[in-house]
């Protein structure tokens, strides 16, 4: 492209880039930082006992609570301002955490209910929404955030979140915690996940205690989450224009 548009592009975060971050880092190295964060994988439990929690269904955001701000990330890391959660946070102890925006009590039912509020967050039509709640279930220290780097075992961190929910975020509206259960055996697991699915939720999260927070997606974050099949028959086709030609990512 000519006069620079792919920089611009980039720089103006347009989706008419139709490339992803790491597409554009192998081009041009480092050009985007990438926001890193540990995400599960749907794989076997290979040890138990494994603390288990509702997966709900909405979209993934970070609070960073420092001496100098609160700032609202979303998943790839993108600012957004929210004014009631960002004054739930006034009083927190100094970290970032890690947490889900649900719509009312976090079911699938409610998903593009939430994902459309966050969407006019992120684009700055709107700096509140209503029935919503703020669940989170991980908090990670500044050092360790920064650097990517985490020695501080999973149950630990619980406990220092333990705290928080017993005093800045006792009564709180929006914020509310994830409640954890011990499971020593699948078909333990199984009863708690056919439960929630039956309820209207996604699924389990499952972890291991001992686990320190890793950078990437991870198989020692377990995800177990209802997978709904089809089968579709193609009855006819009808060509087209391609309609990202010309953008960035297109195969022309």
């Amino acid at each position: 492209m000519q006069y620079g548009e792919i920089p611009r592009l980039i720089l103006s975060h347009s989706i008419k880039a139709g490339v992803s971050t790491k597409t554009i880092n192998k081009v041009y190295p480092l050009m985007i930082s990438e926001w890193l964060s540990m995400k599960g994988l749907d794989v076997p439990i290979v040890q138990y006992p494994v603390m288990s929690s509702i997966k709900y269904d909405g979209n993934k955001v970070f609070v960073r609570v420092d001496k100098n701000a609160i700032t609202l990330y979303s998943s790839s890391g993108r600012k957004f301002i929210l004014n009631s959660l960002l004054n739930e946070f006034r009083n927190a102890v100094y970290g970032v955490y890690e947490g889900e925006l649900v719509h009312k009590e976090g079911k699938q039912k409610d998903r593009a209910v939430i994902t459309g509020c966050l969407n006019s967050l992120l684009s700055g039509t709107k700096t509140e929404i209503s029935d919503y709640h703020y669940r989170i279930y991980d908090w990670i220290s500044l050092e360790e955030w920064d650097s990517r780097c985490s020695t501080t075992p999973w149950s630990v961190r619980q406990d220092i979140l333990k705290s928080q929910f017993k005093t800045g975020f006792q009564d709180s509206m929006y914020v509310k915690s994830v409640d954890q259960t011990c499971h020593n055996s699948l078909s333990e697991l199984l009863v708690m996940y056919d439960q929630l699915i039956a309820d209207g939720y996604e699924g389990t999260m499952s972890r291991y205690t001992n686990d320190v927070y890793i950078f990437k997606r991870v198989d020692r974050l377990v995800k177990k989450k209802a997978i709904q099949e089809c089968t579709l028959k193609c009855i006819d086709v009808k060509s087209h224009s391609n309609p990202a030609k010309g953008i960035v990512g297109s195969l022309c």
